[in-house]
């Protein structure tokens, strides 16, 4: 075997790997049994020689197992996304065409960047006090994460209204933040400056070495395209890098919209930079790239797997690279949507860690918001607002989708069944139906239906 190209020193032990990643649960993927079928589950689990032959490939009669397409699909989904963030495409290719898909990302996009020079002590888009209080109020051991139940609840983010006062101070740190110094960046691309109203804002923490980046997706006003069918975007959609530079995972901007009939001739791929500024008009589609880390893939191939962290430690320890003083083993970020309308007005209710909540009250409970408020009270800034800030223009990439060719069965006698895509880590870099499955996958585990065309 060690003559075998497919096993080289280079490339990592893929089902050793993923059978770890499985056993940490950092996939999600544990399967969860009602009280009342653990019973009927141990006895069907006892007698499983009578029915290996009934329940092979079958996942929903399993009763808590899993079935062995189920795994086969799970590893090779991985292995593929593995390999492709490993820049070897060809064997990305061959565990793809196990699934019905038409399109991937192209191997273009997944080709590593230049990294950036990191941005020295008094540059970047934040003064360093405000910058450096921003990856404080942040970082991955602060009470943020745990107040708000980051780890265990879905899409939640913030709306705040447009301070109309000019001459009056900001009340908080996120207020000084986005007003002060993101909002005249995004209003030099606007006709019509005073045409944003409010900002909707979320922030995100993954760790170096460990994650499998954010899937392809877009921006909308959540509430009303549950209750009306109504696919609404901001009017521009931004990223603050805090921390993870050059290692945290690229983003990418896909020329893209839930209209288009074709997919993407092109994209721009950014690369982190700490305290560094990205804004893309609010109706493309985007998404973050897995973070490349050779340290990691050399470990998951000499150790098979054993050093992969568990999902408890990632909360408490870095994986990979950085520094774990400052929050640099996390790829720390700071999005806001800006709006031309004010999204709560249309909701029925505006949720408390929902999509376009309100900011929680100043409690105990909710110490992060406290963090925010502190200093503000008299109503000064602790920064001057900014003046100039050079822009440069994001690379773009061109071609953004490769079509999978379906596999050559002349040669099987029996022609094997695709696989089913893992919903667990689907990330939508592998796809069927581009671009329309873009459009449909807004409408998912939602109460509505497509809207006719014409309707919006």
């Amino acid at each position: 075997d060690d003559d075998d190209d497919d096993d080289d020193e280079n490339s990592p032990n893929v089902k050793e790997w993923v059978e770890t990643l499985l056993m940490n649960q950092i996939l999600g993927v544990e399967w969860i049994l009602n009280d009342d079928e653990d019973e009927a589950a141990e006895e069907d689990l006892g007698d499983e020689d009578s029915n290996d032959d009934e329940d092979e490939g079958n996942e929903e009669n399993n009763n808590g197992t899993w079935s062995s397409s189920a795994t086969e699909g799970t590893a090779r989904f991985m292995a593929a996304m593995q390999y492709s963030t490993a820049g070897r495409h060809d064997h990305a290719l061959q565990h793809l065409k196990k699934f019905p898909l038409t399109h991937r990302l192209h191997p273009n996009l997944w080709m590593s960047a230049t990294s950036k020079a990191s941005n020295k002590e008094g540059e970047g888009v934040l003064p360093q006090d405000l910058y450096k209080r921003l990856c404080k109020l942040f970082e991955p051991t602060a009470p943020y994460w745990t107040e708000s139940g980051y780890s265990g609840r879905g899409y939640y983010s913030y709306f705040m209204d447009q301070n109309l006062d000019s001459d009056k101070n900001p009340s908080n740190l996120i207020y000084e933040v986005i007003e002060d110094h993101l909002l005249p960046l995004v209003q030099q691309k606007l006709e019509k400056p005073n045409e944003i109203c409010g900002y909707e804002w979320w922030v995100h923490t993954r760790p170096i070495g460990a994650n499998l980046g954010h899937n392809l997706h877009f921006d909308t006003d959540e509430a009303l395209l549950s209750q009306e069918g109504k696919v609404t975007h901001p009017i521009y959609s931004s990223v603050l890098y805090l921390t993870g530079e050059n290692e945290g995972g690229a983003t990418v901007v896909l020329d893209q919209t839930p209209d288009s009939k074709q997919v993407a001739p092109r994209a721009w791929k950014n690369v982190p930079q700490n305290n560094s500024f990205l804004i893309f008009p609010g109706n493309l589609l985007h998404g973050v790239l897995p973070c490349s880390s050779s340290e990691s893939m050399s470990v998951a191939s000499e150790d098979n797997g054993a050093n992969v962290p568990r999902i408890a430690d990632l909360e408490t320890k870095p994986a990979t690279g950085g520094n774990p003083q400052t929050g640099d083993s996390h790829r720390l970020t700071f999005m806001v949507g800006f709006w031309t309308r004010r999204v709560p007005d249309k909701m029925k209710e505006q949720k408390l860690y929902g999509p376009c909540g309100a900011l929680p009250p100043s409690t105990l409970e909710h110490s992060w918001v406290q963090a925010i408020q502190k200093g503000y009270a008299d109503g000064t800034k602790s920064s001057e607002a900014a003046t100039s800030i050079s822009a440069s223009p994001v690379p773009s990439v061109a071609p953004v989708w490769e079509i999978i060719q379906g596999r050559d069965d002349d040669d099987v006698e029996e022609k094997e069944p695709p696989l089913k895509i893992p919903h667990a880590i689907d990330h939508r870099f592998f796809v069927t139906g581009a671009p329309e499955c873009f459009r449909a996958s807004l409408f998912e585990d939602i109460e509505c239906s497509v809207p006719d065309e014409g309707k919006e």
